[in-house]
């Protein structure tokens, strides 16, 4: 989708709009496989591609996020040129139909042949472990059942310790900081792993030898790990350690050989005797001063516009909108990390969405500032839109209507507009900010733009050079990060 046809026929838009035309039918996609990959940078999924009676995995899909990408099709070949943060340039070359290529000159063997499709390269998954070592020179441990692929030697593993008693305990101590997804059901908890990278080095089922906490099983699957623990009566989980450890013991008011299982005190720090001859001051002790309220999680969601069936806009024969778009979002949600700055993406494979469900993910994600993504082969730099439609006179804590969900943020939306717009030009990238009539950004309860991405010259194919869009997505990380103050201050 091309941002400057908005502006262009604008009058036919905004009929087509208020007309309630702008509606796109769901589309049905089938279930999708993906891998799950662990960096130090970042945790993110790349979808497989079913070919040849087996899964492949998009090579630059996995490095982009890991460094500079530059890859582009010759004939029947597919070359590519990485450089990884603070590491040497490793250049790769495959061809179509063959089972072998050449990675920084040296000769490596693919399990199956290796497959161009609407530019991008495949390799079958089987050898993506070790692969990413080449270009990486990272440690690499890559897990293919339960699709997940450890970069960098970062994965947490845990160590069980039991305590029986009269408040029986069973302790998880894992070798890093953790924040599962803790569900709690009649004589079981179960701890779901989505973004850290957990692993079992042990048994995956353990029996504790206790009557209350039976034990425990781990699995992992479609990128996600699980640990279950079962017991006799109703159990509850603490963390302490940093998140480094994890308590599991029964829950306040079980009863446990005839003793009531108490709640769980603060550590109170003992009294202390004054010396003999110490002044007894007479003034009442003073009241602690109370904790600060604790700020709301300030999270940017990244939506790639387009994606599965929705090709977008065709920036070349051979360059789909859709995949500069999930590029230049991986990009972006890097910079905004190094930036201390919480992203996630609406889409981070190859899917199909439709308008009415992006605005249903991204307002669910209660985000700080929800960015659309899209691409343009017409002009250069940078265009950023902000939704056309009139202010309500509505509060943001009460019900918005889902037509005008984004007109009580319509200010907030052109000062993140405006910073955007100043980080770019002091950057010399040329940048043009106006509203456009353009969902799902009217359906945002947030503070809410769209960034267009142009080729920096008369070349449409330099869209995709590594150095241009990490110039780009730097500033639009300076200019998000620069109202971050300012908007936690006002929630």
């Amino acid at each position: 989708m091309n941002l400057r046809t908005y502006a262009r026929w604008f009058p036919l838009a905004l009929a087509a709009l208020f007309a309630g035309l702008w509606l796109v039918p769901r589309a049905e996609t089938q279930a999708e496989r993906h891998l799950t990959v662990y960096a130090q940078s970042a945790t993110y999924s790349v979808n497989l591609l079913p070919y040849s009676g087996q899964m492949y995995v998009g090579v630059a899909d996995v490095l982009e996020p890991l460094g500079n990408v530059e890859a582009r099709e010759d004939g029947k070949k597919w070359k590519l040129r990485f450089t990884p943060a603070g590491g040497r340039e490793v250049n790769a070359e495959f061809q179509e139909g063959k089972n072998k290529g050449k990675i920084h000159g040296q000769d490596v063997q693919l399990s199956a042949n290796f497959h161009m499709e609407n530019g991008r390269g495949y390799i079958p998954l089987h050898n993506i472990g070790a692969m990413v070592p080449f270009f990486t020179g990272l440690q690499t441990d890559f897990r293919e059942t339960p699709l997940r692929l450890f970069v960098g030697g970062i994965a947490i593993s845990f160590r069980e310790q039991v305590e029986k008693g009269a408040t029986p305990k069973l302790i998880l101590n894992f070798t890093g900081p953790v924040n599962p997804m803790v569900a709690t059901e009649p004589g079981q908890v179960r701890l779901v792993f989505r973004r850290d990278p957990v692993v079992n080095a042990g048994a995956d089922k353990v029996q504790t030898g206790d009557p209350n906490i039976t034990g425990y099983s781990f699995t992992d699957a479609g990128g996600t790990a699980q640990l279950t623990i079962n017991g006799a009566v109703p159990l509850t989980a603490t963390f302490s350690d940093g998140n480094r450890t994890i308590t599991i013991q029964p829950a306040p008011g079980v009863q446990i050989a005839g003793e009531t299982v108490k709640p769980q005190e603060p550590a109170q720090q003992a009294a202390q005797t004054p010396p003999p001859g110490t002044p007894i001051p007479l003034t009442p002790a003073q009241p602690a001063a109370p904790a600060p309220p604790p700020q709301p999680r300030f999270v940017v969601v990244l939506d790639p516009a387009h994606g599965g069936d929705e090709r977008g806009a065709a920036i070349t024969d051979k360059i789909a909108e859709k995949d500069v778009n999930l590029a230049f979002a991986r990009r972006l949600q890097h910079e905004l990390q190094t930036r201390g700055v919480v992203a996630t993406l609406l889409r981070s494979n190859d899917a199909t969405i439709n308008v009415d469900d992006r605005a249903v993910s991204a307002n669910a994600a209660h985000p700080a500032i929800y960015v659309a993504i899209h691409a343009a082969n017409l002009g250069n730099g940078m265009r950023i839109f902000t939704a056309l439609m009139s202010p309500a006179g509505v509060s943001t804590h009460t019900f918005l209507p889902w037509h005008q969900a984004q007109a009580a943020y319509l200010d907030t939306s052109s000062q993140v507009a405006g910073s955007i717009s100043a980080e770019l030009s002091n950057r010399q990238i040329p940048v043009t900010a106006l509203p456009a009539p353009l969902r799902p950004m009217r359906n945002i309860a947030a503070p809410a733009i769209a960034i267009e991405l142009a080729p920096p010259d008369d070349d449409a194919t330099n869209i995709n050079s590594a150095e241009y869009q990490n110039n780009v997505a730097a500033a639009v990380a300076n200019g998000i990060a620069a109202m971050k103050p300012k908007l936690q201050g006002a929630r």
